[in-house]
């Protein structure tokens, strides 16, 4: 029975990474799990203390210290690593029961497949409503031959590479592969310096080993909260520019694996219905659309231009707090849930 790695890389989030350490030891295919390796990176003890509290499960704690940019972090947790399959899980998101079951599952059944990711759930935390990710489900269903039939779905190179193309849509909570493949990935990722985009790379590096496979029915909880990176506003405002970065990066390091992936796409696009065509156009995103369609040769002359946003009181908000913003709503949920 090959055994599981997982890493689960911290800052100073204990009550968070409880409930991520609650979703392991919860696994029904726990006997699986040879090692849990927690990894905090701050200088604050106190998730050592959460650790301490799980001495049911095979846990490694380590400190880094001095903390490491967020990009290195996995270098000083990789020699520590004993297993041939690792498990990635964020501190602030969590698996359903089933989740790592299914991936060995697979892992185990096809020996070609280099990682398996899943569909997941966005949510504010545990107490608060779950919807899928719809745009990343979506995304993932047009670059994989529009066919969400299937409960596990295989992915070649190819769609992989469309996939990424698209945007971020493989999230690291759900991913668990072939070790080897995982720090091969990984020391690329580290060699192009981008620290911005690296899980749509992470995606096109992994396929270069095997398949993909991509589990359709969601199994991971991922949490949305404004002390994420991604809420802050100097990402968000540079955010776009960055994915033309990475999307530009792809189409010069890989242009004949990029150029069969739109063609793919664009061979996709002409055979959907125009209300689907104007949702995915949606979805994607009008900068990103225009990177992709003026560098890479997308073709969607179907799609009709998007509309401006409405620029309103509502509108102006998002703008200029989404941390903020999204602070009130958890409390606003929280109140009206006791009330």
């Amino acid at each position: 029975m090959t055994m599981v790695t997982v890493v689960i890389t911290t800052n100073n989030r204990p009550e968070y990474l409880r409930e991520a350490l609650v979703s392991v030891q919860g696994q029904t295919a726990r006997q699986r799990i040879g090692q849990v390796i927690v990894s905090e990176n701050s200088l604050s003890d106190a998730s050592a203390e959460v650790c301490r509290q799980f001495n049911d499960l095979p846990m490694s704690y380590l400190s880094q210290r001095p903390p490491v940019p967020p990009q290195l972090h996995l270098k000083g947790v990789w020699k520590h690593v004993q297993h041939p399959l690792v498990a990635f899980l964020h501190d602030d998101d969590w698996w359903t029961p089933e989740h790592l079951g299914a991936a060995v599952g697979v892992l185990d059944s096809q020996p070609n497949c280099a990682a398996v990711f899943s569909n997941f759930y966005e949510t504010n935390g545990p107490s608060f409503p779950a919807q899928v990710s719809s745009e990343k489900a979506w995304r993932i269903w047009v670059g994989a031959g529009c066919n969400f039939s299937e409960p596990v779905l295989t992915i070649h190179p190819v769609s992989a590479a469309l996939i990424c193309l698209l945007d971020s849509n493989f999230h690291y909570s759900t991913a668990v592969g072939r070790a080897e493949a995982i720090w091969d990935a990984y020391l690329k990722i580290v060699a192009t310096g981008n620290s911005y985009d690296t899980d749509r790379l992470f995606g096109v590096f992994l396929s270069t080993h095997g398949t993909l496979s991509y589990v359709t029915r969601p199994d991971v909880f991922v949490r949305i909260h404004p002390g994420q990176d991604s809420m802050h506003q100097r990402n968000f405002d540079s955010g776009w520019a960055k994915k033309a970065e990475t999307t530009r990066w792809l189409l010069r390091s890989e242009p004949e694996m990029i150029a069969r992936a739109i063609e793919q796409f664009n061979t996709s696009a002409r055979s959907l219905p125009p209300v689907l065509l104007r949702q995915l156009v949606r979805d994607i995103g009008e900068p990103q659309l225009r990177t992709l369609i003026q560098d890479c040769g997308l073709q969607l002359e179907m799609a009709p231009t998007l509309p401006p946003p409405p620029r309103n009181a509502k509108w102006l908000l998002k703008q200029i707090c989404p941390p903020v913003i999204l602070a009130l709503r958890r409390r606003l949920e929280e109140h009206l849930k006791h009330t």
